[in-house]
């Protein structure tokens, strides 16, 4: 039957075909959806993809699908493209530096911020010398405490402090517990950072038991993917005050971490292998409290990237497209995560040829992943990405000076209505979330949802803080949204700090006790200022962050201080508000 009806099809003459059109198709997915090879319902404006992630949807205009186009009219349309680039490279547009807002739909629905506080407000740059948990310590209210106020003292010794990780040569390497130690690696810590192939890295794991270790980039990675598998526990919100029940063996994991970093010296430093095992030593040193030393694994690998993009063969990155922007994506993210607590050279973000599209997923050939859900992780991967473009727009908008004291000379109008347009991008970022990623107390054991939220509370800590420090250090009345807003700070930092109190370790457990610290500063200089109503039991709030601060603090010699600080602001202002209690008796 299949033979007849190929013999009934008409042949096409060749002529026919050279000079034929391609059929246009009906129906054209956004962009997003393209990239990721995956079924669009093209609703308009937004698809249901792109609106859950609250990311802009763009469909490719009719003007520049050039889907339809027959050879020829595709050569004049370069050409003419060509021409017309030369035109504007000489003739710049005269309005580029007017200031002036973009007019363009895309700029115009992502946000109506427009002014000197907004400018930089969809810069891939982050403000230098951010600070952002230890730029509380300048404020005016504890100018009556005395303490050490230049943050980069935190870590004075830190390095002596971080090497004491126990002996590497008191235990040894066994081949047999690889396989397990991968699968850990793969369910704990590669559902958030996936710039591994899972499937390449599961056959080398059986290579290993059949041929044993070698000295290649793959047993590099795998080495300290053992590291991470055994460093890394299950999601549990065990409290801190709960000692010793959770164990975790880092000599151990520092066996496989000396031994994939030893490999890491013999590899080409332009290779993906390198860039791959560098990011994942910088994820093992954030998981051992060493944020120096991941910064320097982060910045190697952020560098070493653009000397990838520089040297790649065209062929075989056609190949490794997606894996190259997720590791891309990842370094770039992560340095820079850190420079927003500790003043570090920059990597300038222009010099990235970062796409403004999302990373695509893996790709499948086989059979699902059984350790961990891929579909899940992938879609956190994504939205974490879109939450920090918006933590990046709040950062530029009013971190963008190294002193807090500018917040006093700001018009409070202007605050306002970048806030409030910033505040519903983060609470339409909450509202989008599909259910199974969103957050509750009754189902608090779940890992992926746990970690969005608290990234919300730290969007919403770093956007109210600005009106706490207004309202707390202004001598005139504030105008009632201010208020309102300095108060909504508050009830973050309570919330911040409660849900902090847990030990369970991963990548972001130095800014966990980093983030309690400043919400504690935060909450007592509310307190201090006598301005704003306090939740009930927020001294033990308060304690609850030092206890969580010094849990982080028997491996983290930076966070000690922090503690020291927090315990002298306390104690100060507790003695002052009890001294006024006894004075109005």
């Amino acid at each position: 039957m299949a033979e007849s009806i190929q013999r009934r099809k008409r042949p096409v003459p060749p002529s026919t075909q050279a000079m034929s059109y391609p059929r246009k198709r009906a129906v054209t997915a956004c962009q997003l959806c393209r990239r990721r090879k995956t079924k669009c319902d093209n609703v308009r404006p937004s698809c249901g993809f792109c609106a859950n992630l609250d990311v802009s949807c763009i469909y490719q205009a009719p003007e520049t699908d050039y889907s339809s186009f027959d050879p020829a009219a595709l050569v004049l349309l370069e050409k003419m493209d060509y021409m017309i680039s030369l035109v504007e490279k000489n003739n710049p547009d005269p309005l580029g530096d007017s200031g002036l807002p973009p007019t363009s739909d895309r700029s115009q629905s992502r946000s109506s911020v427009v002014g000197a506080w907004a400018a930089n407000e969809e810069s891939r740059e982050i403000p230098s010398r951010c600070n952002i948990s230890c730029r509380i310590l300048e404020w005016p209210i504890f100018d009556d405490v005395q303490f050490d106020r230049a943050p980069d003292t935190l870590f004075t010794g830190h390095a002596k402090a971080s090497q004491q990780q126990g002996n590497p040569r008191s235990q040894g390497i066994i081949e047999d517990h690889i396989p397990s130690y991968v699968d850990r690696f793969l369910t704990n810590v590669h559902t958030k950072n996936p710039v591994v192939d899972h499937t390449l890295l599961s056959k080398h794991v059986r290579d290993i038991a059949e041929d044993g270790l070698g000295w290649d980039g793959l047993t590099s990675i795998t080495l300290m993917a053992c590291a991470l598998g055994i460093i890394s526990q299950p999601f549990q919100r065990i409290p801190v005050t709960q000692l010793d029940s959770v164990k975790t063996d880092l000599p151990l994991a520092n066996v496989y971490y000396t031994a994939a970093r030893k490999r890491i010296g013999l590899l080409d430093t332009t290779s993906l292998l390198y860039i791959q095992t560098t990011f994942l030593s910088g994820v093992y040193e954030m998981y051992t409290l060493r944020p120096l030393a991941a910064w320097h694994s982060f910045h190697t690998a952020c560098s070493s990237m653009q000397l990838y993009f520089k040297t790649r063969d065209p062929l075989e990155s056609s190949v490794t497209q997606g894996l190259e922007q997720r590791l891309q994506w990842s370094c770039f993210k992560s340095e820079r995560e850190i420079r927003t607590e500790i003043n570090l050279i920059s990597l300038k973000a222009s010099n990235w040829d970062l796409t403004e599209e999302f990373p695509m997923p893996p790709h499948e050939d086989g059979e699902p992943p059984t350790v961990f859900p891929l579909e899940e992780s992938w879609y956190y991967y994504l939205t974490d990405i879109s939450q920090r473009r918006i933590l990046d727009r709040i950062l530029n908008s009013f971190y963008a000076h190294e002193s807090d004291r500018q917040w006093l000379q700001a018009s409070s109008d202007e605050m306002t209505r970048i806030a409030l347009e910033l505040d519903r991008q983060v609470a339409m970022a909450e509202a989008n979330l599909p259910p199974w990623l969103q957050f509750s107390q009754e189902l608090g054991d779940r890992e992926l949802p746990y970690f969005i939220h608290r990234r919300l509370l730290h969007m919403q800590d770093c956007l109210y803080k600005p009106f706490l420090f207004r309202v707390v250090h202004s001598h005139q009345a504030q105008p009632q949204v201010v208020v309102d807003l300095a108060q909504r700070c508050v009830e973050t930092c309570r919330k911040n700090i409660l849900e902090s109190a847990i030990q369970h370790r991963h990548h972001g457990s130095w800014f966990v006790a980093r983030g309690a610290f400043r919400c504690a500063m935060a909450m007592v200089a509310a307190a201090k200022s006598g301005k704003l109503a306090m939740p009930n039991g927020w001294f033990a709030c308060v304690d609850t962050a030092l206890t969580v601060i010094d849990f982080w603090g028997q491996e983290a010699a930076d966070l000690r201080p922090l503690g020291h600080i927090l315990r002298a602001v306390y104690s100060c202002t507790r003695s002052q508000m009890e001294k006024e209690e006894t004075r109005h008796l």
